[in-house]
């Protein structure tokens, strides 16, 4: 499993995560004020005890009868999971995920041929059939993750936090083996 980070909320600086040596105290700010501090981030989406991802979950969907692990897998596929539209006929195509009410599961992976349109989806997706939409813009996010270095930072003054695409380890210091 690879590494899941941030940037703050507030001044868009990477989280990074304990294995760097930019790693320093955050907090996942919460809408109640009481904000999670997390001292030395693990990697793993886990902020002072609590799983970021569940948090999402539990706090924009009804999460009632999921297990923790469902409940992660909600909260990843909300903050960077995808969709694949079918333009022509409306159907939405996902890869193991259940969240979205009548979807459809590609079977295999991406270079499997599928019965429904006789193409692979990366076939499909480069013929324009499919197109590539984020899960999130399906459900209503009240409450996104947001980050700070700051302890006085307020959930309500802050836009949603954006994914860290070096994964709060990459700055370029690391051997690639």
């Amino acid at each position: 499993m690879g590494f899941f980070s941030w940037k703050t909320s507030d001044t868009k600086e990477t989280i990074w995560n304990r294995y760097t040596n930019n790693c320093r105290g955050v907090y996942l700010l919460c809408p109640d004020g009481k904000h999670i501090y997390e001292p030395a981030y693990e990697g793993y989406g886990v902020f002072g005890g609590v799983d970021a991802h569940v948090w999402l979950a539990e706090h924009n969907l009804d999460t009632s009868g999921m297990s923790e692990e469902q409940k992660r897998n909600a909260g990843i596929n909300l903050f960077c999971g995808d969709y694949y539209l079918e333009k022509e006929t409306g159907i939405k195509w996902v890869y193991g995920s259940t969240m979205i009410d009548g979807s459809k599961s590609f079977k295999g992976n991406f270079e499997t041929v599928q019965d429904e349109f006789s193409m692979t989806p990366n076939q499909a997706i480069s013929s324009g059939l499919l197109e590539k939409r984020p899960i999130a813009e399906l459900f209503d996010i009240k409450y996104p993750l947001k980050f700070s270095f700051n302890k006085k930072a307020k959930y309500d003054e802050l836009p949603a936090a954006e994914d860290d695409d070096r994964q709060g380890y990459w700055d370029g210091s690391q051997e690639i083996f």
